[in-house]
Parts: C-alpha cells; structure tokens; sequence
C-alpha cells in the first residue's frame, strides 16, 4: 500500500515540478522527491538480499524499473558531487557564425549585430544548472515508477495477498477482479507516461503545453482516440 502511495505522490511532485515555482516551494517538492528515492533505495536493496544478491535478479525487467525508480536521487548526488555545469560565453566570437569575419565586439554592437541578421546579445556568462541539463531523463525515470504497481498483478496469489492486506475476505476474491485491475492499470499507466512523454516532446516547442497537467490534457485526448480507432478496427 505504501508503494502506491508512494508512486502516486512521484507522480503528483513530477507535475508540480514543471511549474513556475519559488525556490522555497522547489526546494520543498525535492525534499519529497528525495524521501520518495531514498525508500525506494532501500526497498530495491532488500529485494535483492532477499533474493541473497543474485547477480541474475538486477537483469529482470522488473528489477531494472526498481532501480530506476530511485536512481534520479542518485544521478543529481552524482552531477553535484562532481559540479557538473554548462558554462556559456556569450560574448564570444559571433564572426565564426554569420561569415563575415571577426566580430570582438558583435555580442554588444547593436549596429554590426543587426547588419548580420541578428539580435544585439548581451555579454557575460551564463550557468546551465544540472538540473536544466538532466531534467528530461530525471522526469522519464520518475514516471517509470508506475509499472512497479505491476508486480502485485503478476498472478493470482500475488494479487488475492494483495486484496487481504486490503481487509478483503479470501472468499470474496475472484479471478476477474484480477483482469479488472490490469485493465485499470494499464490504462492508468499508459494515461501517465504518455502525459509524460507529451510533455518532454512539446513544452520548448508548443506554448500550448507548458507543464505537465497541460500535458495531462493531450495525453487524455490521445488515450480516447486510441480507444476510438480500437474501436473501429
């Protein structure tokens, strides 16, 4: 139960993430997120003890989505141990671009910049933190923590220990209400990712997706008209 709860709010704090947020806010949903990978951590590392650390268990599927399920914690403890940082000069050479020779002064000449096609720049550096520069792959990994749910719907003992842990009498489990559930999921799954793929491929480009609950949206309209097309085919 804490395993879906704890899914379930990831995906909650990946869709804040995208918003425009004050650092104390930001600050606060890392501190989830931290909270989140670091039970994950421990629960991929006590799966694999219980299993007396075969080096065959991290190869399965399910196996590789647990250890993904955590490794964002892992990548950003990695790149800021290391100070990982794109460093920009902005005021650097503009000639190699636009052909026509040097230009020491061209990022702040508004005349030069103009007569080559391009806007006056202002000069300095600019900083790419890590978190600009990974944030696609922390966000494709936090949205892969939801085919972990997958796990309790592998067979009918693993979902019948599931539905008593719920308070539900053995004799009022059924087969069917084991389809039922993959059937849910799947389609809770599938509505997720695809969100979530939506917005990593349109919100640079498309102002009409600028976080993910607007990703949300496109992803709902995706689902329907593929249920349509099931539909009709």
């Amino acid at each position: 139960i804490l395993t879906a709860v704890l899914v379930f709010s990831s995906i909650v704090v990946v869709a804040f993430e995208t918003l425009s947020l004050g650092p104390e806010a930001r600050g606060f949903l890392n501190d989830i997120e931290d909270l989140i990978c670091g039970f994950f951590g421990v629960e991929y590392l006590a799966r694999w003890y219980s299993r007396n650390f075969r080096p065959g268990y991290i190869l399965k599927p399910i196996a590789i989505i647990d250890f993904l399920s955590f490794s964002p914690l892992l990548l950003r403890s990695l790149i800021g141990w290391l100070g990982v940082h794109v460093d920009l000069d902005i005021s650097m050479d503009l000639g190699d671009f636009v052909g026509i020779g040097s230009l020491p002064e061209a990022a702040g000449d508004t005349a030069i910049g103009l007569a080559a096609g391009m806007p006056p720049m202002p000069q300095g550096r600019m900083l790419i933190s890590e978190e600009e520069i990974f944030a696609s792959p922390l966000i494709f990994f936090k949205l892969l923590r939801i085919f972990r749910l997958m796990r309790y719907l592998e067979d009918f003992d693993t979902f019948r220990d599931l539905e008593i842990a719920l308070g539900l009498k053995p004799s009022e489990i059924r087969p069917y209400q084991l389809q039922l559930a993959r059937v849910l999921l799947s389609l809770t799954s599938a509505f997720f990712f695809i969100s979530g793929l939506i917005y990593l491929a349109e919100n640079k480009v498309n102002p009409a997706i600028p976080n993910y609950f607007s990703a949300m949206y496109f992803g709902n309209k995706t689902l329907q008209y593929s249920q349509l097309l099931i539909t009709i085919c």
